[in-house]
């Protein structure tokens, strides 16, 4: 499969899961609110945040996905493409074990376990382009070396956009953007 194809599948697979994170976050929290295993989802921190946030906040991480997407499509590195999967499909993962560690239905955890293994073989078949130009471990080096620099990246990000959180919502709610 061509790298053009699964890095634009994926992308367009990030963005199924991302809207049902958005679609889905505000309502079961409401459905949810006085379930104690409520309290220990991860989404639990965004009950007193907005819609028009959370899709901000989405919004952003998915400019910078497809940043990432257009570079290695026009340069031609499935070596980076693959190391910036590995810490997305650890989090959907991550959405899917903690939907089994807590016994319900978590918002996201439907998309996560559909997409999940696309993921999983892009990263497989990435690999495998990447050894083609370079055999045996410095193929390998080269893909966790970027799923280290991806890990890194996505943490400062999520940290960044959960500090910028309670400025935007005060921006998004008190002076909402003009339509006209």
């Amino acid at each position: 499969m061509s790298l053009d194809l699964i890095v634009w599948v994926s992308v367009t697979l990030f963005l199924v899961h991302e809207f049902e994170e958005i679609v889905t976050i505000r309502p079961w929290l409401s459905r949810h609110r006085d379930d104690p295993r409520a309290r220990r989802q991860v989404f639990w921190s965004f009950r007193s945040t907005s819609t028009s946030v959370i899709a901000a906040m989405i919004f952003e991480e998915y400019v910078i996905f497809a940043a990432i997407a257009f570079a290695v499509v026009l340069a031609g590195a499935p070596a980076v493409f693959a190391g910036a999967m590995v810490p997305y499909t650890l989090h959907l993962l991550g959405h899917v074990v903690e939907a089994i560690r807590l016994r319900m239905h978590t918002p996201s955890v439907l998309s996560s376990a559909i997409t999940l293994p696309w993921y999983l073989y892009a990263i497989v078949e990435l690999v495998r382009q990447t050894q083609e130009h370079a055999p045996g471990a410095a193929g390998l080096w080269a893909v966790s070396a970027w799923a280290v620099v991806f890990t890194m990246v996505m943490g400062a990000n999520f940290a960044l956009i959960y500090r910028l959180r309670p400025a935007l919502e005060r921006r998004l709610t008190e002076h909402p953007p003009a339509v006209g």
